[in-house]
């Protein structure tokens, strides 16, 4: 029987360190897209957003969690969680 930590991408640590290494690379990169400043900020909103609100999802369930605020390769996240 799996614990809900051990058990992979079927938890919320499991979801939420795929979908802050993507809301990472989204903040690091959004430079690079050709955008309004308008559409720019909307977007980084969302994502800062998007963030906390992961974040918070983890913190609720299990009081503490490794904070990421940089993008890392997938290899790395392997070792994270």
């Amino acid at each position: 029987m799996f614990t809900e930590i051990g058990n992979g991408s079927l938890t919320p640590i499991g979801r939420a360190y795929p979908a802050l290494r993507i809301v990472n690379r989204v903040i690091e990169n959004i430079d690079k897209v050709p955008l309004t400043e308008e559409q720019r900020n909307e977007i980084l909103g969302q994502a800062y957003f998007y963030r906390a609100w992961c974040y918070f999802q983890v913190i609720k369930r299990y009081g503490e969690c490794r904070l990421l605020i940089v993008y890392l390769p997938v290899e790395t996240m392997i070792c994270l969680v």
